[in-house]
């Protein structure tokens, strides 16, 4: 049965990513296994007590003293929180790619985590606030009306959705039940009208994903694939807490992340290089890849997973440190896993020398071809060896630049041939070749 005739919002606060009778658990982490990260949210709290962020630095400290008070029960946390909130508030409504997704999360998490604990001025402005920085998501269409498979709107929903659990039905008159895909419009809608569109989403943007991950893949690059699946924990965190959807359970092919990052991985600790590719630095500093392990390793005793989970260099992310990492369980030895594996949805296979510094080769040749960040490789052999030894050439200046037009995405930057397929100009009789 369809999530949006069954959900229910759970009574009360907190709801958002974190339930009451969590709490317990998340403040055991605090002394046993996750020391530092309290430690870290500690000398946030002394550092803001001292000097109050500007409203641009405020996003972060709001969402992070806000999870602190979760923990420690401490009012004076409460009022460090709220004096940071009553920062970001400070900042302008933005449409913005991941400006505005920034601000409604600091703010939805605030309004929920806070929410005995704020004045009640600050608590309905900063819920008013939450469901207008939701609507102005859609009226940029950074949520694209009809975008399923990729897009920009997998990196907003999890926040619009933040929004309407936190704020529910505490104010903003009756639902209007709209059509989905969710009406634009000045003036926001009510919180559970974002719920509904959000779930609508997350309906057909899974099952197109699950197509896909039950083999392992995924539909874009892997630097693309982090920005798309480090928003799915997210978004089943939320289906649960605030609405008693168990989407970790029944979406098990999310912990097909752990081999489709792991066989890609090079010692240079990035990844094989197909499609767009924007993060040649080290993937172990990168929020979103960690929060996909992690969840991957809790939920699903993923020992690859946890392997993953335990090289990450995160600062600033402790929420989501206490919320998806349990640390608990064994890391895999990769050097136990098979050299080779084919990833049959996108066409590619790996073979590794081994699972640190060995030769590592990949061949593409993929069922469909999808566009968007993908290229035109088909066939093509990549190879690496303490550095690229058959190369997919080119650069990532700009999607849609000149020389992602005429260079990057073509074949002619990959290690494969094109078949020129002569057609004839009826007109002429002659011969016209396309590639």
């Amino acid at each position: 049965m369809s999530a949006l005739t069954t959900w229910k919002l759970a009574d009360g606060h907190p709801r958002v990513l974190v339930r009451p009778n969590d709490l317990s658990v998340l403040r055991r982490r605090a002394q046993p296994t996750h020391t530092r990260e309290m430690s870290d949210l500690l000398d946030l709290a002394e550092a803001v007590r001292k000097e109050l962020p500007e409203p641009a630095t405020s996003i972060g400290a709001t969402f992070r003293l806000a999870f602190l008070y979760l923990l420690s029960g401490d009012r004076a946390h409460a009022a460090l929180a709220a004096r940071s909130l009553e920062q970001t508030l400070k900042l302008d409504v933005s449409g913005d790619y991941g400006v505005g997704s920034a601000r409604l999360k600091a703010v939805a998490c605030a309004y929920d985590w806070l929410h005995a604990a704020l004045p009640e001025d600050l608590r309905v402005r900063a819920g008013r606030r939450a469901l207008e920085q939701s609507q102005a998501l859609y009226n940029s269409e950074e949520i694209e009306p009809e975008s399923f498979l990729a897009g920009h709107g997998i990196n907003q929903i999890p926040y619009t959705l933040m929004a309407g659990l936190a704020v529910g039905d505490e104010f903003g008159g009756e639902c209007l039940a709209c059509p989905r895909p969710l009406p634009l419009g000045r003036e926001p809608h009510h919180p559970k009208d974002y719920i509904n569109d959000v779930l609508y989403r997350m309906e057909r943007m899974f099952a197109c994903y699950r197509h896909f991950m039950e083999g392992a893949s995924f539909s874009q690059s892997y630097a693309y694939s982090l920005a798309y699946l480090g928003e799915i924990p997210y978004l089943f965190q939320l289906a649960e807490t605030g609405l008693g959807l168990p989407y970790f359970q029944e979406h098990a092919w999310f912990a097909n992340a752990a081999p489709w990052y792991t066989y890609a991985l090079r010692s240079d600790e990035s990844f094989i290089r197909y499609g767009d590719y924007f993060c040649s630095n080290s993937i172990f500093k990168g929020g979103y890849m960690y929060r996909a392990m992690a969840a991957v390793a809790s939920r699903y005793h993923d020992g690859v997973a946890r392997w993953w989970t335990k090289r990450f260099q995160v600062s600033g992310g402790e929420p989501d440190v206490f919320i998806f990492d349990s640390r608990e369980g064994e890391e895999a030895k990769l050097e136990t896993l098979p050299r080779t594996r084919h990833f049959g949805p996108m066409g590619i296979a790996i073979a590794r020398g081994d699972f640190a510094d060995g030769t590592l080769a990949a061949f593409k040749c993929s069922p469909q071809y999808l566009h968007n960040h993908c290229h035109r490789d088909q066939n093509s052999l990549t190879v690496f060896h303490k550095g690229d030894l058959a190369l997919d050439a080119g650069a990532y200046d700009g999607y849609e630049s000149p020389h992602w037009k005429n260079y990057y995405v073509r074949t002619i930057a990959h290690n494969t041939l094109v078949d020129a397929q002569p057609t004839f100009d009826q007109r002429t009789g002659e011969a016209v070749v396309s590639f």
